[in-house]
């Protein structure tokens, strides 16, 4: 993943504001995340967003009235 494509991805989680999620991982997962985004050059959340970005990328959102999105 380029640096490019870390701020791509920041950019379009900034357009409707950002959400925190908490994800338990083995500890093996955890370190390789962590091995990944040193080598990437990136912090793990940067690496995770845009991991998360890419994967859900092709899911389409309903379109809903404003004011109607349920949290």
């Amino acid at each position: 993943m380029t640096k490019a494509k870390v701020r791509l991805a920041r950019r379009s989680l900034g357009r409707g504001g950002t959400k925190k999620i908490h994800v338990d991982l083995p500890e093996e997962v955890h370190q390789r995340v962590r091995v990944k985004a040193a080598l990437e050059d990136l912090s793990m959340q940067a690496l995770v967003a845009e991991i998360v970005t890419n994967a859900v990328a092709n899911v389409v959102l309903p379109k809903i009235k404003e004011g109607k999105r349920r949290v």
